[in-house]
């Protein structure tokens, strides 16, 4: 059975619909949501188990963009060597195409750029392409396996708005301080 760390949990669904047979621990810096570890993942993580799979959805672009790579590499701390580290988090191409392609721009793209602001753990604080995405996982010390895009919808009060993600899958090859090389 693979070990899963579902970071940024929120309502825990998600992790285990991906990952139904798997042993997941939940993460999130919001004591409220009762996740198995509370902890800011700008911060090293002081926790000694390993897992297999770290799972972070749309929790990224919650973080200062010069938090990023180093909370990827706090990250990777908590990764089994050969761990997968998958990344989710919107697109800013999809967001930048509906910005200069649609006249009646609806909500649902500002709420994908800056988040829903509706409670203070809702505001996004940068954005990602896939190529960005893609070099944040290399700086912070592993491969990029795979990059890619798909569907999600956002649930607006006015109803579901379909939108675009973008996910990268990082992969840990090395061991913290283990020779790479050149």
């Amino acid at each position: 059975m693979m070990r899963v760390l579902d970071v940024g949990c929120g309502d825990k669904t998600e992790c285990r619909t991906i990952f139904p047979k798997e042993k997941i621990t939940t993460l999130d810096v919001n004591p409220d949501l009762k996740p198995d570890i509370v902890a800011d993942i700008t911060q090293p993580l002081k926790i000694d188990e390993k897992f297999d799979t770290v799972f972070m959805s749309h929790v990224i672009e919650h973080i200062p963009r010069l938090s990023v790579v180093p909370t990827l590499r706090n990250i990777s701390q908590v990764l089994n060597r050969q761990g997968k580290l998958y990344v989710i988090t919107p697109s800013l191409e999809w967001a930048a195409r509906q910005i200069i392609d649609n006249e009646d721009l609806h909500v649902s793209v500002l709420a994908s750029i800056f988040g829903s602001q509706d409670d203070p753990w809702q505001f996004h604080q940068c954005g990602f392409t896939i190529m960005l995405l893609r070099q944040a996982i290399r700086m912070a010390g592993m491969q990029d396996m795979e990059a890619y895009q798909s569907s999600y919808t956002i649930e607006m009060e006015s109803g579901p708005i379909k939108a675009q993600q973008n996910i990268v899958v990082g992969w840990k090859v090395f061991e913290d301080g283990e020779e790479r090389e050149s």
